[in-house]
């Protein structure tokens, strides 16, 4: 089955750090703040972590959904014969 959890916890985490240590280093060095790039990047690691949770979500129910009607047609020809 699909694991979209693994493929979308791995790119929001890289884009977390990505984005801190960007506007980590650029906070040290030009004191200016920090840049919104980094924030955007940050976020959008965010939402992709968020985005990867609903689909495994999703996902777990209609693997719970399709073993369920699995095991229910084997009951159901098991019985006629």
């Amino acid at each position: 089955m699909f694991a979209p959890l693994r493929i979308f916890f791995s790119l929001g985490s890289v884009s977390i750090v990505v984005g801190a240590a960007y506007g980590i280093v650029t906070l040290l060095l030009r004191s200016n703040g920090v840049p919104p790039a980094a924030v955007l990047v940050i976020l959008s690691g965010v939402i992709l972590v968020a985005l990867g949770l609903i689909a495994d979500q999703i996902s777990q129910m209609r693997l719970s959904e399709y073993e369920s009607t699995s095991i229910s047609r084997l009951n159901k020809n098991h019985e006629e014969v």
